[in-house]
């Protein structure tokens, strides 16, 4: 017998007045808005975006195990107080609340002496002075407390029920404005109804029939016949009896209606807003089901609903209530787990079905859950009575805060500070430990801070900043400058994502020295693109850019005056000309780089208007061609252009950038050594110097520090534009090779 009734109480703890005022309570508060979002500190992530806050847990009294517990207000002072039994102890534990989420120390008062354990408890005015009272069911016996109205009880009275009594709810069922009572008795398959007196006592009990092992039950007028009748669940034949009731404290015979396995809980709610009592209920193995009224006292199919990620090991009771205050009902469960414990909310879509399970932590194996408002803000809050933790885990019902950060700038200097100020609640938890709305921050590397609202009820906002600078930027691609005649080499480069950028500084390798060396710097306000004119580096023909393959590197300079390290290296392609035959070097980058290269293109200029055409496109591996029409094209330029590449420059952005042009090549003639006289004049010269004796291919001026000023593929050279000084003129023939050198004066 003593198992069965540990069976019973274990397995009916549901707070069944709570289910009674569900018919009959609402709660006013705002709907959600649209910046609400999902509670990612909860318990499996809040994928509806309901939120309560981290449990707090009260202490329900020494060596106190509760398994069933209510909520009503019992000191009347309008605020929500908690009742929960001691299976081990036989008593009760009164929490007091305070208005504001917070409970005061538990009291406990004796139900009974002997080993029968209390089970359910429900709570109404039994004696009818305006103060609440408590029913406490255990094994053959109910047990009344009257309440003196301050949150204190009186003696128990005991009123014989019937064998192993277990659910226990309140309601007028005879219709005479007394408060009476109905238990599921779990061992005489039956339900037993006692008529109260209004005088705190009781008359005996009268059973009716219903289905094997009446574990929970609920009241409601499912028949729209204005009397109360009686939903039971059944948890040996895996049924629903509905009792219906015809006013007297009556009931007609039991009408049965199948639903899943072992079901333990039940309550009843309009689910699907039709102005019909549905039914939903729990099976303790992580599902819920609801059945919708049809008003005349049939329900239709369960509508089975699946705990999310299956690690519930027992579902206890179940209550139902709008968290979310969408307009429709939602339930929530408590649920046993080895050495853990949830609250599971289900929110409702109101068509009678419900979403996943919100799960948030509470106190250790959790049997029943309570819904009310605790805090007075308008939302239902949740409680729940946790046996293995000897206490109560309240989870304040709290829309999710959305918090952002804001800041003055997102990057500083190495050994400077930012402000950073946070908002979009009232409290903050910064991943500095620092818990006031605006922290100064002075990070020695790059770094992201977050904030959240500290209690588990808010998204939780990001912020990095960049300390000098990491990065390291791509050279997209490297080609000579087709508006000067193939003779500079051009070095471009992606847009950049870093921040904190001043410049970059652009580097080419010098092989005599064989290191990087430094040939300007574009700022980052400019498009993202670097002529090389210089002559200034070392190497095949002077340094000059047009000749050879050479290779190229960038770095960032931040706005701290921080230079970061070298990108790695693009080389270019330079080609060279035998006759019709043309051979080059592959255009190649740094080794672990990825090479962009899909092919090479011959082109021919036919008569150096500038007009290229494709003779032919070859593979990415070749470095050789052929052009079988070269001796028809006398005034010919060729050219090789290496495809693959696709750059975006920044800033002033010209557009994407699909290739990379080699040297531009001429035809190659015998020419005969130079005359031994070769004349410049006049020397000094104010508009134009001439040279005769010799007709160079071109003619090139350069300054003092070796920068080319002016040029010319002819014998005449117009130096009208240059200022005062001393510089140098350049002859060379038609191979590239410097004929002669002589200084020249430009002015009077």
């Amino acid at each position: 017998m003593k198992n069965i009734l540990l069976f019973s109480i274990l397995f009916s703890a549901y707070n069944s007045d709570w289910a009674m005022a569900q018919t009959i309570t609402t709660f006013d508060h705002q709907l959600p808005t649209a910046t609400d979002s999902i509670n990612p500190d909860s318990i499996g992530g809040g994928a509806n975006g309901q939120c309560f806050r981290t449990a707090i847990n009260y202490s329900a009294g020494s060596g106190f195990n509760p398994y069933s517990a209510i909520t009503t207000d019992f000191n009347n002072d309008g605020f929500n107080d908690i009742v929960s039994n001691s299976f081990s102890s036989n008593t009760i534990s009164v929490l007091l609340g305070t208005g504001t989420g917070a409970f005061g120390a538990a009291t406990s008062f004796m139900v009974f002496t002997g080993s029968n354990h209390p089970g359910s408890i429900c709570s109404a005015d039994f004696n009818a002075d305006g103060f609440k009272d408590i029913a406490v069911a255990s094994l053959d016996n109910i047990y009344i407390l009257l309440g003196t109205g301050t949150g204190s009880f009186g003696a128990s009275t005991v009123f014989p029920s019937a064998f192993s009594s277990g659910d226990l709810i309140s309601n007028d069922f005879n219709l005479d404005g007394k408060a009476d009572l109905a238990v599921a008795n779990y061992g005489s398959n039956n339900v037993c109804i006692l008529l109260g007196t209004g005088t705190g006592s009781f008359g005996a009990g009268t059973n009716f029939s219903v289905g094997i092992n009446p574990v929970s039950l609920t009241s409601g007028d499912f028949n729209g016949d204005t009397n109360l009748d009686l939903a039971v669940v059944n948890s040996g034949s895996n049924s629903i009896s509905i009792l219906s009731g015809i006013g007297t404290g009556s009931f007609g015979a039991a009408v049965n209606f199948p639903v899943f396995t072992s079901p333990i809980s039940i309550i009843s709610v309009d689910f699907n807003n039709d102005g019909k009592l549905d039914l939903a209920a729990t099976n303790g193995a992580g599902a819920i089901c609801a059945l919708l009224g049809t008003g005349t006292g049939s329900f239709g199919t369960p509508l089975v609903n699946t705990t999310a990620g299956g690690w519930a090991f027992y579902q206890g009771s179940i209550v139902s209530a709008d968290f979310d205050a969408d307009g429709n009902a939602d339930l929530a469960t408590a649920d046993y787990a080895a050495g853990s414990g949830y609250a599971s909310v289900y929110l409702g879509t109101g068509t009678g079905s419900f979403g996943t399970a919100e799960n948030f932590a509470t106190g250790t194996n959790p049997w029943t859950i309570m819904a009310a408002d605790f805090n007075m803000d308008g939302k239902p809050d949740l409680a729940t009575a946790n046996s293995s933790n000897h206490n109560i885990s309240v989870l304040l019902n709290t829309p999710t805060q959305i918090i952002t950060i804001a800041s003055s700038a997102t990057s500083i200097c190495p050994g400077s500070s930012l402000d950073l100020t946070a908002s979009g609640s009232t409290t903050y938890h910064w991943s500095t430990g620092s818990t006031i709305a605006g922290i100064s921050v002075a990070p020695t590397v790059t770094a992201t801070y977050s904030v959240s609202d500290g209690v588990g009820c808010s998204n939780t906002a990001f912020f990095s900043i960049n300390v000098g600078t990491t990065s390291v930027p791509d050279i997209c691609m490297v080609t000579t400058d087709s508006s000067t005649n193939y003779r500079y080499n051009i070095v471009y480069w992606d847009k950049t994502s870093f921040t904190n950028v001043d410049s970059f500084i652009v580097y080419r390798y010098n092989p005599i020295s064989v290191s990087y060396e430094r040939i300007g710097a574009v700022s980052n306000n400019a498009l993202s693109e670097f002529a090389d004119t210089a002559f200034s580096i070392g190497g095949p023909n002077g340094g000059n850019p047009a000749y050879s393959s050479w290779k190229y590197k960038l770095a960032i300079r931040d706005t701290c005056g921080n230079i970061g390290a070298m990108s790695p290296y693009h080389q270019t392609t330079f080609v060279q000309q035998n006759n019709s035959n043309f051979s080059w070097n592959a255009y190649s980058v740094e080794t672990g780089q990825t090479n962009p290269v899909a092919g090479y293109s011959i082109l021919r200029d036919d008569n150096n208007t500038g007009n290229f055409q494709v003779l032919a496109n070859l593979a990415n591996t070749s470095t050789s061609g052929t052009d079988p029409d070269y001796a028809l094209y006398p005034n010919g330029n060729w050219r090789i252009d290496v495809i693959g590449f696709n750059c975006i420059t920044t800033a002033k952005t010209e557009g994407t950038y699909s290739q990379s042009h080699s040297n531009t090549t001429e035809p190659v003639y015998q020419i005969s050594d130079p005359p031994s006289s070769i004349f410049v004049y006049p020397n000094p010269a104010t508009t134009e110097i001439n040279v005769s004796g010799y007709s160079p291919a071109y003619l090139k001026m350069c300054d003092a520090v070796g920068q080319t000023v002016a040029e010319s593929k002819s014998n005449k050279l117009y130096v009208g534009n240059l200022s005062q000084g001393l510089y140098v003129l350049q002859l060379f023939d038609a191979k590239g090779q410097q004929v002669k050198t002589e200084k020249v004066i430009v002015g009077n």
